[in-house]
């Protein structure tokens, strides 16, 4: 009597026991089970940023070279004036400018960079014109800067291909660099093909010589277009 009522109670107890840990592993699972499913959604994700490739093989000129200047710091008021001859408008992602030692920067956006077509582009080190002495700059460039005496300024296309280099002060035909004054390409008057640079005239808010974004250079659009680089 004893054995049938022990037997009784420990299957009792076993079936209790049982019946406790498999509710609770139920209902630990179906809490793990609801994390997970939302944990495991799939996350929200941006679309993967393209890089923008510029042209090549375009003409553009540098038309403008400001590397000493005397009423701005250097690391204020130096910048570089492009200028598009072509009838259509040149994407500059990719190209590069560089000097003499292969010290540059390359040209990078998340947007087009656009040089519209008959017009000039301003390179420069410092884009506020509240301290580069008001300097139109559309594009400011980095960890690149222009020698006082001599150097180069290299223009490469987005394939790498060299459009231009000047060589200054040699290519000025001067013997020192002059401060104060930027270096203009100017077209001979006689003859669209040959150009010559000078010292600009137009005396900016600064105090500075230059006409960065604007003329003198080229005379007509005509004849900007029959000129090659140099």
């Amino acid at each position: 009597m004893r054995r049938s009522v022990l037997i009784l109670l420990l299957s009792i107890g076993g079936c209790s026991q049982y019946e406790m840990m498999y509710s609770g592993h139920v209902r630990r699972t179906e809490s793990v089970e609801t994390v997970g499913i939302e944990e495991t959604q799939p996350p929200l994700t941006t679309p993967p940023k393209t890089t923008i490739r510029g042209d090549c093989k375009a003409t553009v000129w540098i038309s403008e070279i400001h590397a000493d200047p005397k009423y701005v710091p250097d690391r204020q008021g130096e910048y570089i004036e492009l200028y598009n001859p072509n009838d259509i408008p040149i994407r500059l992602n990719g190209w590069r400018i560089s000097d003499q030692k292969r010290d540059g920067h390359t040209l990078r956006s998340s947007e087009p960079i656009q040089m519209a077509a008959q017009s000039y582009f301003v390179l420069g080190i410092n884009a506020n014109k509240n301290t580069n002495g008001d300097l139109p700059i559309n594009y400011q460039y980095q960890r690149f800067n222009l020698s006082n005496t001599q150097d180069s300024v290299r223009l490469e296309d987005a394939c790498g291909k060299l459009i231009q280099e000047v060589m200054y002060p040699a290519a000025w035909g001067l013997k020192k660099v002059r401060p104060g004054f930027a270096m203009e390409l100017i077209p001979s008057k006689k003859r669209s093909t040959n150009r010559r640079w000078k010292r600009a005239r137009n005396r900016l808010k600064s105090g500075e010589r230059g006409t960065p974004g604007t003329g003198p250079w080229p005379i007509t659009h005509q004849k900007a277009r029959t000129m090659k680089p140099k």
